[in-house]
């Protein structure tokens, strides 16, 4: 992405097209950065990229929830125009290309503008990307509030579980500073305060309840499990129906995009992923007990309307025939 933004920038129309200086000085220094790229890349450049990222990562999600597309535009036009004029932005972009290039020189004001612009253009469109391997996801699945409400609920009790079962093997302060990214500013009202009514009302100062990004973690999380559950019983004989689940949502690099961004700085790389593959099996053992509840409920009722019919049938021909049915 990083490659692609550079080149994005030495042919955007601003650079090619004008004899302005400025244009002039950030082609000199697109050259450069594409001298540098051609010889080595700095690892530490590329870790700071990383970070500006996550920085970034706000505006595009900014959009979800959204009813329809204008909103889901103008949401994420309003989060990047604050991110981008803030100076904290500016210092994350400079931080970038001064330790690409070895030099304390800082580059030109309307390179880091139109390099941002280009990286957030092309983050918009992977955060829109459908996975290509289902073509039923195209739609997202809509929860209604009270599935909102009860995936707030399962979330805190899977970082709670979650919890538990880290602390045996990392350190305390990882396991404490994972666990707030996970929880911290969930007492702030937010637009998606609706999702967390029923929590707070259940709770009496014992469940865990989970902060926004968290919150749309789980319910990307939920479209995979959602779209890969078996749609009828025949369809549950004789197969493991996790495997499809945890096959989909290890390969849909958003999701793993939103829990890098959870765990950015905090988890070590060498052990996030195992973390993130563990917190989608703890949610599929969930959804799975829900799943089968359902079924033996559903089934149960079956049976029920099925005995009284029988029964129902009996009586008929037993008037009409005048006779005792064994």
């Amino acid at each position: 992405m990083f490659n692609d933004c550079i080149n994005e920038v030495a042919t955007d129309d601003f650079v090619v097209k004008l004899t302005t200086p400025r244009a002039e000085a950030i082609r000199t220094y697109v050259r450069g950065i594409q001298d540098r790229l051609a010889t080595s890349a700095s690892n530490l450049a590329m870790a700071k990229f990383c970070l500006l990222l996550g920085m970034i990562w706000p505006a595009v999600a900014a959009s979800e929830g959204k009813a329809n597309e204008s909103l889901r535009r103008q949401s994420m036009v309003a989060k990047w125009h604050g991110i981008r004029c803030a100076q904290q932005f500016v210092d994350a972009v400079n931080l970038v290309f001064t330790t690409l290039l070895s030099t304390d020189e800082l580059p030109p004001l309307h390179f880091v503008q139109l390099f941002g612009q280009k990286l957030f253009d092309r983050l918009v469109l992977k955060h829109e990307a459908v996975l290509p391997r289902n073509s039923d996801m195209q739609q997202p699945h809509r929860l209604s509030t009270l599935e909102e409400n009860a995936l707030r609920y399962v979330a805190g009790y899977i970082v709670a579980k979650l919890k538990r079962k880290i602390s045996k093997f990392a350190e305390g302060d990882i396991c404490d500073q994972l666990i707030a990214a996970l929880t911290t500013g969930s007492e702030k009202s937010t637009r998606l305060n609706y999702t967390k009514e029923w929590v707070t009302k259940q709770s009496r100062g014992g469940l865990i309840l989970v902060n926004d990004t968290t919150f749309l973690f789980f319910r990307k999380l939920e479209e995979h499990v959602f779209f890969n559950l078996p749609k009828t019983t025949a369809q549950l004989r004789g197969i493991d129906i996790r495997a499809p689940m945890q096959a989909s949502a290890l390969q849909d690099r958003e999701l793993l995009d939103k829990w890098t961004y959870i765990a950015r700085g905090i988890v070590p790389a060498s052990v996030s992923l195992d973390i993130f593959q563990c917190i989608i099996d703890f949610y599929i053992q969930i959804r799975g007990h829900s799943f089968a509840s359902v079924i033996v409920e559903k089934y149960k009722q079956s049976e029920k309307t099925h005995q009284k019919g029988a029964k129902g049938l009996r009586s008929t021909l037993k008037q009409k025939s005048g006779e005792k049915i064994k």
